[in-house]
């Protein structure tokens, strides 16, 4: 689900997956598993690809912000890529 004020564009939707291009904003995206099924978030130069999982993502293009919050894994993958060299901060709950 998109959130207010947040712009996106579905780049393809097929039978095998989907990518989205999230331009600004934020979304909670829920991937159900789904064997062979390739889903994909871009976000600046940042891009997140998943076989299953929920998570909340965002993207602040004026500063290149990325905030990632994984909500739930199971039976999933989750990969992260990124264009350019960062200072990654980590925030673990325990």
């Amino acid at each position: 689900m998109l959130n207010p004020k947040s712009r996106a564009r579905l780049a393809t939707l097929d039978a095998v997956g989907a990518h989205l291009v999230l331009e600004s904003g934020a979304a909670d995206v829920h991937v159900t598993p789904n064997h062979g099924a390739r889903y994909r978030v871009s976000l600046g130069p940042f891009a997140v690809d998943v076989t299953g999982t929920r998570f909340d993502v965002g993207f602040r293009p004026s500063d290149e912000l990325f905030t990632l919050n994984l909500l739930f894994i199971i039976n999933a993958r989750f990969y992260l890529h990124f264009s350019k060299l960062l200072n990654l901060v980590t925030d673990y709950a325990d």
